[in-house]
């Protein structure tokens, strides 16, 4: 139900999550649920409300979630608030979530950083798949 609200207003979904969330209901949200959550609250620019939503999504379970990850790296590196993303990363995180920080590095310029997430994929015996590696030769053109 979120999903067809952030489709049509991203305010209509924050505020259906609130009045479900805050109240007693027994609906639990889930990895879709947080996932448009906090693409509404960064597409409103509302990057209070998108730290609001992880520290529930930490509270909830799903940080390690690759879709909801990737989607809190996509909104901290719209606002070119990275560092955020780094303070929940963790190297238990799926490839999809590697290659979202990985490529939102790349893209805000953060070249360092983004060799040293990549050493540390490679470090915790994961390897990088077609975004990752896309990432890095789009870094190498732009240098």
């Amino acid at each position: 139900m979120i999903h067809g609200y952030n489709l049509s207003s991203d305010l209509a979904a924050l505020k259906l999550f609130t009045k479900f969330w805050g109240s007693s209901s027994t609906i639990e949200p889930d990895e879709c649920t947080f996932s448009c959550v906090v693409e509404a609250c960064f597409k409103t620019e509302n990057v209070q409300a998108g730290r609001q939503i992880h520290g529930i999504i930490i509270k909830s379970g799903f940080a390690l979630n690759d879709y909801v990850c990737r989607s809190l790296v996509h909104g901290y590196a719209k606002f070119g608030v990275l560092t955020d993303s780094y303070a929940f990363f963790d190297d238990k995180m799926g490839i999809v979530c590697w290659g979202a920080l990985i490529s939102a590095l790349v893209d805000q310029g953060h070249t360092m950083a983004a060799i040293r997430f990549f050493s540390r994929l490679k470090e915790d015996g994961q390897y990088p798949d077609n975004v990752i590696l896309s990432s890095f030769l789009n870094m190498y053109h732009i240098s």
